[in-house]
């Protein structure tokens, strides 16, 4: 019997095939094949609403709506709305199994730890491997894998990644934050060979960001990983990071490389983030709007440029009104952006 359960405990190649089957109405460039999997290219999610309740209700009923609008990929974090957001996904996704919308191996699950949302002695117990209330630390780590599968109810998690890990590198330097990323992909190696976790990764905000103290070198992370792989592939398969009008080039160090094409290069799943930036590309300058086809609102502009660079695998948008996902998931009957006009988006913003 545990063994039938085990089978579907996270995503699988056919599970999310066949999720993509459930959408004819689906554009070729919406579903993107990664690491074996078929991901939807608009993901749900879950940092913004308070902590009451009612809204518990309305998001899980937000992440309902979107899956059955044809996202399947989910990102949630051990802090987002005080820890209770890890709790509505995993009560969303089982209420989607139970509904017959989409199976657990049709979805993506993606956490992330870093942050310290309990108070007290928690934060005293790690202040020493701590930078404005974010921890880089092995043990934090582990037990925050630990209360993500708690809190989610879940077997495992698809995609866990350490949370803006780059705010430890000025404080740390180079050798001592690349050895400490080793250290903590070990636990994650550990969740995969326990089958309980799927690949791992980064969450950053600013580690791509030319202009940013603390740009990480993808090459010294992927040294890491395989030096906690041990005698076999590793499992680091993901990276998160902004994507919008404004983060449209994010670049590693110290080679200046693009890190859409390492992504693409290297088959590691890219997330992105922010298409609207809070809100701010909301409402666009018309030189903006009127450069992207189709009859669209300035929001599903927004997610439609950041779904459209070339090696974005998704992008993730906080949605939580009945409305809004209708409107964002209709993007997935809409071509994705050529990237000729891609590009010459990007050389238009070069001079706005």
């Amino acid at each position: 019997m545990k063994s039938d359960a085990l089978q579907s405990n996270r995503a699988k190649r056919l599970g999310t095939r066949q999720f993509a089957q459930r959408f004819p109405d689906a554009d070729r460039t919406h579903f993107r094949h990664v690491r074996g999997l078929t991901i939807g290219s608009i993901g749900i999610g879950t940092y913004r609403g308070s902590t009451s309740s009612g809204f518990d209700r309305r998001a899980r009923a937000a992440i309902i709506s979107a899956v059955a609008n044809g996202c399947n990929l989910i990102d949630t974090a051990r802090n987002y709305r005080g820890g209770r957001s890890e709790v509505v996904v995993g009560n969303a996704v089982r209420a989607l199994s139970a509904a017959g919308i989409a199976g657990r191996d049709e979805l993506i699950v993606c956490s992330k730890a870093g942050y310290v949302s309990e108070q007290g002695a928690r934060v005293q117990q790690f202040a020493a491997s701590t930078v404005d209330t974010n921890v880089l630390s092995p043990a934090f780590l582990a037990s925050e894998m630990a209360l993500s599968l708690e809190r989610t109810g879940l077997d495992a998690i698809d995609i866990y990644l350490l949370h803006n890990s780059e705010l430890h590198l000025p404080k740390l330097g180079p050798r001592k934050f690349y050895r400490t990323l080793t250290d903590c992909f070990e636990i994650l190696e550990r969740y995969v060979s326990d089958k309980k976790l799927g690949t791992y990764g980064l969450a950053c905000w600013s580690a791509f960001d030319h202009n940013s103290r603390a740009l990480i070198d993808i090459s010294q992370v992927m040294r890491a990983a395989r030096l906690a792989g041990g005698n076999g592939p590793d499992n680091l398969g993901a990276i998160q990071t902004p994507l919008n009008w404004l983060y449209r080039n994010p670049v590693i160090a110290p080679t200046s490389m693009s890190l859409l094409k390492v992504c693409r290069e290297n088959d590691l799943i890219l997330i992105g983030s922010s298409p609207l930036l809070g809100g701010r590309f909301a409402r666009l300058p018309s030189e903006l709007g009127n450069a992207i086809p189709e009859k669209l609102s300035d929001a599903q502009r927004s997610i439609q440029f950041a779904r459209s660079l070339p090696g974005a695998s998704v992008t993730l948008v906080g949605m939580n009104r009945p409305d809004h996902i209708e409107e964002n998931l209709r993007l997935r009957q809409i071509p994705a952006l050529r990237k000729s006009l891609v590009q010459r988006l990007c050389l238009l913003l070069d001079t706005i």
